[in-house]
């Protein structure tokens, strides 16, 4: 996803509108007594619009994140040389397809790989949190619960002009916003992320705050999209399974958004999830709480965190959940497959490489942007890793193991590594030395040749038999 920019202008105090505010709000005494909140309805009978003002400031929702390889540590690459092989280097993945009649196959030595990545700390919360809270909300106190209350309160009635009493700083407004986030990924209509945005003046005694709304939607347009939004929603829940458990519903809910969801960012709709669950294209800001909500609906613990893709430093968004008492990092838009040129026949068209991963291989992709995340969780475990469940995971490369996956299959194996010298152990094998072509399954099934993806980052290959 694009960066997007942030527009700062300087802030006036306006007294003109603060006379015009204070007779106008329904008051009690925040926490401490040093903020007074107004009540949600009889906004609308004022008529300002700070858009128009020249002494709002404006804020984005997410400021322009910087790239800072000071607290990033890179994912150590080895010496082995793909590059004759990979007809996408810039992506994530590689994808090659190999002829058993292919005579430009050429033999390559690999040396000696580093079989361990550089260790990864999670990052570190800027917030101290109650680890057992289940919410944003939960985790909040005083006054920054109070303002998230009225802030829920207004979105929930559609309104996106909202008035204060007291003095409110924009950093606490978007970290309250960011919990927000989390907890309520139903309010579409507020942009999520890249695209978000409000104004704010500080008067006298109140705060002025003017939220952008998806798409220039109006109040009056709001109920509309949301009821479309709704009967979509209601309809996808109906689709999932009652009779598996609660790992089996967060993957069909996972592999649902991937095969129904298209990545497109021409649509502002897109940077949401109303873009991803009723148009079906969106970008990251779209995926993220689309997959939030539909485990919100089955009762499970789900939220967003915001930072970046390390390979080009471009902003991004994804999920973690809780499950099974740990937490795990997932990324519904990386596991929707986009090649940089172009679809390949006969690949699948749904990936798990990052369905439930740890902190450590998150970060040989992704980066953390702790300002923007008041909720980073230690995703350690790999108890219901995606891999491991499904019995796809090697702790050292062997042929004997991996003709085993291949016979067992449908003719697409893939396979992760528990280490970087098993993932160039096997890719030395199987490729440079053409023994994939050697299993069981390709000759008792009559293959003519293969196809094959490699994911370095995340030590696993696929191959697809042809």
């Amino acid at each position: 996803m694009k960066r997007s920019r942030s527009i700062f202008i300087v802030s006036i105090v306006m007294s003109i509108l603060s006379l015009c505010l204070s007779g106008c709000t329904d008051s009690g005494t925040g926490s401490g007594g040093d903020i007074v909140f107004s009540a949600a309805e009889g906004y609308d009978k004022i008529d300002w619009d700070l858009s128009n003002e020249s002494e709002a400031v404006r804020h984005d929702m997410v400021d322009d994140i910087i790239f800072d390889d000071s607290d990033t540590d890179y994912y150590d690459e080895t010496s082995l040389d793909l590059s004759s092989y990979d007809d996408t280097s810039d992506t994530v993945s590689s994808y090659v397809s190999v002829s058993s009649s292919s005579t430009d196959y050429n033999d390559k030595s690999s040396s000696s790989a580093d079989s361990s990545s550089k260790s990864s700390q999670n990052p570190t919360n800027q917030y101290s949190f109650d680890q057992s809270a289940t919410t944003m909300r939960e985790r909040l106190s005083g006054t920054d619960a109070e303002i998230y209350d009225a802030l829920v309160k207004a979105f929930s009635n559609y309104e996106l002009k909202i008035v204060l009493d007291g003095k409110v700083e924009s950093d606490k407004l978007d970290y309250i916003y960011r919990c927000i986030s989390d907890d309520h990924p139903e309010f579409f209509w507020v942009p999520y992320g890249y695209r978000g945005g409000y104004y704010m003046v500080q008067t006298e005694n109140n705060t002025l705050v003017q939220y952008d709304s998806l798409g220039d939607m109006s109040k009056e347009d709001i109920p509309k999209y949301k009821e479309k939004f709704d009967k979509c929603v209601d309809e996808i829940m109906e689709t999932v399974p009652d009779d598996v458990s609660d790992y089996e519903k967060i993957l069909y809910i996972h592999d649902y958004l991937v095969k129904n969801c298209e990545y497109n960012n021409d649509s502002e709709t897109g940077y949401s999830a109303y873009g991803c669950i009723v148009e079906k294209k969106a970008v990251c800001s779209g995926y993220t709480p689309a997959f939030q909500l539909l485990l919100h609906k089955i009762g499970i613990e789900c939220g967003n965190v915001i930072g970046f893709a390390t390979r080009n430093a471009e902003a991004h968004t994804w999920n973690y959940v809780k499950y099974g008492g740990d937490y795990y990092w997932t990324d519904v838009t990386w596991d929707d497959p986009v090649f940089d040129s172009g679809s390949y026949e006969g690949t699948a068209d749904i990936s798990h490489s990052y369905f439930f991963i740890t902190t450590e291989q998150l970060e040989r992709t992704h980066a953390i942007s702790t300002k923007e995340s008041p909720f980073i969780p230690d995703c350690s475990s790999t108890k219901y890793s995606y891999m491991k469940m499904t019995g796809n995971y090697l702790e050292k490369y062997s042929f004997d193991e991996f003709n085993k996956l291949a016979d067992n299959s449908d003719g697409h194996v893939c396979v992760q590594f528990a280490d970087r010298q098993g993932y160039v152990d096997a890719v030395q094998d199987l490729f440079f030395d053409k023994n994939a072509m050697e299993t069981d399954y390709f000759y008792s099934n009559d293959c003519s040749g293969m196809s094959y993806l490699l994911d370095q980052e995340m030590q696993i290959i696929e191959v697809y038999y042809e």
